[in-house]
């Protein structure tokens, strides 16, 4: 028996990546209300903070660096 093929999904919460697993998109999983699981090309730039649209697919924030959380000086 093989390995099952894995990908690389986003989690999708009204409209925006929340996070980004590896699932093979088989195996019987649920990540939860208002989530959405869009299976991301091998290449794809996408993570946390993108925006998603059914229509239009996936965009990059205006912000990106809102996306990244920092610590505090003198951490």
């Amino acid at each position: 028996m093989s390995e099952p093929i894995v990908s690389n999904y986003a989690y999708v919460e009204n409209g925006i990546v929340t996070n980004v697993i590896v699932w093979d998109g088989v195996t019987q999983y649920n990540p939860g209300p208002n989530v959405t699981l869009v299976l991301l090309p091998p290449d794809s730039p996408v993570t946390m903070g993108y925006l998603y649209k059914a229509a239009t697919g996936f965009t990059e924030p205006a912000n990106p660096d809102a996306t990244q959380q920092t610590e505090p000086a003198g951490s």
